[in-house]
């Protein structure tokens, strides 16, 4: 977490930072599959996960990857 708070903050000093968001916890999301041609979700939470995507960062780089590379 950590990591990613410098990286946040360096990427808005350099202005390669679009735009960030959270997303909702573990308890409050579910999951969509399509398989076959067909839909189906379901509820959280998801206690079996290892690792878990807590946001996202949009980011603009003037050398496809460049952002990507240098993320923690």
């Amino acid at each position: 977490m950590e990591a990613m708070g410098r990286f946040v903050q360096k990427s808005r000093q350099d202005g390669s930072l679009v735009d960030t968001g959270g997303l909702l916890p573990s308890k409050d999301s579910f999951r969509v599959r399509l398989a076959k041609g067909a839909i189906t979700t379901t509820d959280g939470p998801f206690t079996e996960s290892k690792e878990v995507i807590g946001g996202w960062a949009i980011l603009k780089a003037e050398i496809e990857g460049r952002g990507a590379a240098h993320c923690p």
